[in-house]
């Protein structure tokens, strides 16, 4: 559904569980184009959204020094100079052709949060969309879905080590690149109900006029709070992470202050109630 050529292909990234798969859901409830579904199933029919050669691409690069996506490290993930080497320039051309063809209207993929110069730099006319979660319901999230129970409570503070990172790169590439990046916030466009139409006709496309959360979503199950004692577990593994700037490196201890990075990406969130007043970001 593009207004015209010159609209962009939307990038969306952001942390894991911070409801990229749900706005991915909102887009092509929209009419917007993607990946087939690779990794629909029963529990999940609307699938994931994702492309899995770009997975795969991202699994085996995994593997060079800036090593696995869950390294805390204020370091990218994926850099241009990675692409001199034959056969891992022969992988991205394989794993991102959707994207070079121009075949979709946009890509879900959270982990792109740590490769915003790389997405921008090997690709024309692409706008970054990059979602944040609150961190207490991130956390929870992180937590009990996406790291070892048994690790409790080391999987907590890597959690909150996570976010952070994500944090870090999602105001880094804002603050770098203006124009092509804008922050979102999942949990102010679920509570407001908030209609994503006049964003996306600002990037070029015509969408219809209802557009919100509400019809991809229990809006009682998104925003339901955090129970207490999530919270002071999350307080809990957020001290520690304060107090772990003397026993981190630099570039971790740099993470460890996650009021400070909430602070700042809020700052730069794009208000949708007041589009008009808004800086233009795309």
């Amino acid at each position: 559904m593009r207004s015209n050529a010159d609209s962009p292909l939307l990038v969306v990234v952001g942390c894991p569980r911070s409801g990229t798969s749900l706005f991915a859901r909102l887009l092509a409830h929209s009419g917007l184009l993607t990946v087939d579904h690779h990794r629909a199933n029963p529990h999940y029919p609307a699938g994931y959204y994702e492309h899995l050669p770009l997975l795969m691409f991202h699994k085996a690069l995994e593997r060079l020094p800036r090593g696995a996506d869950h390294r805390i490290t204020v370091q990218p993930f994926l850099q241009s100079s990675y692409l001199d080497d034959a056969f891992i320039r022969q992988m991205f051309c394989a794993a991102w052709e959707p994207v070079s063809s121009r075949s979709i209207d946009f890509l879900k993929f959270p982990q792109l949060a740590l490769s915003t110069d790389f997405v921008l730099e090997q690709f024309d006319n692409v706008h970054v969309l990059a979602l944040w979660r609150n961190p207490a319901s991130t956390f929870r999230s992180l937590v009990t879905k996406e790291l070892p129970r048994e690790m409790v409570p080391a999987s907590g503070l890597k959690a909150i080590m996570l976010w952070s990172m994500y944090a870090f790169q999602l105001v880094r590439g804002a603050q770098a690149h203006p124009q092509d990046v804008t922050v979102l916030s999942i949990d102010d466009l679920v509570e407001h109900d908030t209609s994503i139409s006049p964003l996306l006709r600002r990037l070029g496309y015509e969408p219809g006029d209802e557009n919100r959360l509400s019809g991809c979503i229990s809006q009682g199950v998104w925003t339901r709070r955090v129970s207490s004692p999530w919270r002071l577990y999350f307080q809990a593994m957020r001290l520690a992470a304060l107090a772990s700037r003397r026993l981190l490196p630099a570039d971790k201890a740099s993470l460890a202050d996650l009021a400070g990075w909430q602070r700042r990406i809020r700052a730069i969130t794009l208000d949708l109630e007041n589009l008009s007043s808004a800086l233009p970001r795309g």
